[in-house]
């Protein structure tokens, strides 16, 4: 069979299993197999397809069917265009995420541009599989980041991504929940984090994916999932400098309540919310009096 029949054999399969971005998936899988891109895919559409290949394509296929998320599958996902390894000990790095990099490193060329004699030092609180930090690391090779997770499987997995990417020197990792790892004496330029926000009221409105299979603790917070948010805008202001910057990823209906905790109390200024490209207001940040 060539690569064009096994692309739509596997796009029918993946939507008889009710995959809502079936062809899209199914070229991500091939291309992957194939070690090509997906426009190579296409190029190459009328070769015959390796048979060789058939037994994990299926079982890529079968998997996915059954709710298994495809960046596991495949053991990396797509992040501010550079690859990274990606697997059931850490969140899946998503899109919106990208915004709240995008708004700490806006924050950083303006406030504290490139120096010789400065060093920002940044806080990735809840690293995850380390995607945030190295991230900012590449984008900015002048900084310094300290990236935390309570979880072990999180941080061997944000080892391998440090690795990969070659950025040791720049991120320091350490275990412990929250702030519970460091001193604070308002010694940060900026605390970026991508906190636990789901409401376990949401969670048979998921995806099957993502709530049986994401690790559970990276997900769900109390309180209708502003528990974390609410602890983590209490106490930034004292690891933060002066007009240092928090920057928080929030849920698509948090909004409101977020800008409330920021305005509360006197610790911040310039309080500002983002939308994503769906227009929910996704990343809060707010500037340390």
């Amino acid at each position: 069979m060539t690569i064009q029949e096994i692309l739509t054999r596997t796009v029918e399969r993946l939507r008889r299993g009710r995959i809502e971005t079936a062809q899209t998936e199914a070229e991500w899988i091939l291309a992957d197999m194939l070690g090509v891109s997906r426009t190579e895919l296409f190029l190459s559409a009328k070769d015959e397809f390796p048979v060789k290949h058939l037994p994990l394509l299926d079982e890529i296929v079968f998997n996915r069917v059954d709710g298994f998320p495809l960046q596991y599958l495949l053991g990396y996902t797509e992040f501010y265009g550079r690859r990274f390894a990606c697997d059931a000990r850490a969140l899946i790095p998503r899109p919106e995420t990208e915004i709240l990099v995008e708004r700490a490193l806006m924050f950083l060329d303006k406030v504290f541009p490139v120096l010789e004699n400065r060093q920002p030092l940044i806080w990735d609180i809840g690293t995850g599989s380390g995607n945030i930090a190295i991230t900012l690391a590449l984008e900015r090779p002048d900084l310094k980041i300290i990236a935390s997770d309570l979880a072990a499987p999180a941080l061997a997995l944000a080892a391998e991504n440090i690795e990969t990417h070659e950025v040791g020197e720049q991120v320091t990792l350490i275990r412990g929940s929250l702030f519970a790892p460091v001193n604070p004496a308002n010694q940060f330029t900026a605390i970026v984090v991508n906190p636990p926000y789901v409401a376990e009221s949401e969670r048979d409105n998921l995806q099957v994916e993502v709530r049986e299979h994401e690790p559970n603790a990276a997900l769900f917070a109390s309180r209708e999932g502003l528990a974390v948010i609410e602890e983590i805008i209490a106490g930034a202001g004292k690891y933060l400098q002066s007009n240092g910057l928090l920057a928080l990823e929030i849920g698509y209906n948090q909004a409101d309540a977020v800008r409330g905790m920021l305005k509360a109390g006197e610790a911040y200024t310039d309080v500002r919310l983002i939308p994503d490209l769906a227009g929910y207001l996704r990343v809060a940040t707010a500037v340390r009096l």
